[in-house]
């Protein structure tokens, strides 16, 4: 990974995130801020990484579909994630949470110092079960507890999840991470159950490799078109039926099964999640984080 590459795109991130903060508003809905966001990326001459994830409370991975009405409440827990791609396939990725009622601040604010403190304590070739050793110290006697089965990832050209993981938990893993590799450090915290469990539907995509490609022609054409701009990064699918120019022939590509379903995940009903993460990229002796 080229470090200036990685600097570069996570400087338009930071700007984008800053003006992002005054969309997310009581009364707003959720495809009127998701607009905005992607005008703003846009204008950074860059690209969605992935759909603009504007996730409510026990939710993750939902992105605003083409008629979504929905309107944030005052009871609302709001986790906003998105990420820019340059040109050149390089990634930035990070969330915040906003919360308008006072009762999840202390749950919101215990995310965002965990997040602060873990990457203090990354440092270049540090194991990464060390890292989740020192989040499941961290979260010791918490109020809150630290969603186990969601991870940082690391970042590669044209790849959103490239390989290794960040866990939330000593998993003992001896790799490292190693300088010129770049990361998406994220953290979810719950007063649910600690674990997300996937759902049987969802609304964001990506094209699969070497699969039978459907028999329509339509179909077909738009596939070629979305693997030539996104390769393999995921698309909601508001922008699968803006490119198709049809539901039909949306729905024939999903029915096809040449797309792979990103479901949305849940914890158990009536709990909150909040997210923070950031992109850092691992100089020879220092880390860098990139996204603000």
């Amino acid at each position: 990974m080229a470090k200036q590459d990685c600097i570069n795109i996570g400087k338009k991130h930071a700007i984008v995130k800053e003006k992002s903060r005054q969309y997310v508003k009581e009364g707003k809905t959720l495809l009127e801020i998701t607009e905005k966001i992607e005008k703003d990326i846009h204008e950074q001459d860059a690209m969605l990484a992935f759909p603009v994830e504007l996730q409510l409370n026990n939710i993750v991975h939902y992105s605003s579909d083409l008629n979504d009405k929905t309107i944030l409440t005052k009871d609302d827990v709001v986790k906003v994630d998105f990420g820019l791609l340059s040109r050149d396939g390089y990634l930035s990725d990070s969330a915040y949470t906003v919360c308008f009622n006072p009762e999840y601040e202390e749950m919101t604010n215990l995310c965002k110092s965990a997040l602060e403190a873990v990457l203090e304590y990354i440092k270049p070739n540090i194991e990464f079960g060390q890292i989740g050793k020192f989040l499941e110290e961290y979260f010791k006697n918490k109020p809150y507890k630290l969603i186990k089965n969601l991870e940082g990832h690391q970042l590669r050209v044209w790849n959103l999840h490239g390989g290794k993981t960040i866990p939330s938990y000593n998993n003992h893993d001896p790799r490292t991470m190693k300088p010129g590799e770049a990361y998406a450090v994220e953290l979810f915290v719950t007063d649910g159950d600690g674990y997300i469990n996937s759902s049987n539907n969802g609304n964001i995509f990506s094209v699969m490799e070497n699969v039978t490609p459907p028999r329509d022609f339509n179909a077909r054409k738009v596939l070629d078109q979305i693997y030539r701009e996104r390769k393999t990064l995921p698309f909601s699918k508001r922008y699968l039926v803006q490119k198709a120019k049809s539901q039909l022939t949306a729905k024939r590509m999903i029915d096809s099964r040449c797309l792979h379903l990103y479901p949305f995940l849940k914890e158990r009903e009536g709990s909150k999640i909040v997210q923070f993460e950031e992109t850092i990229f691992v100089d020879e002796d220092e880390i860098i984080v990139t996204t603000r």
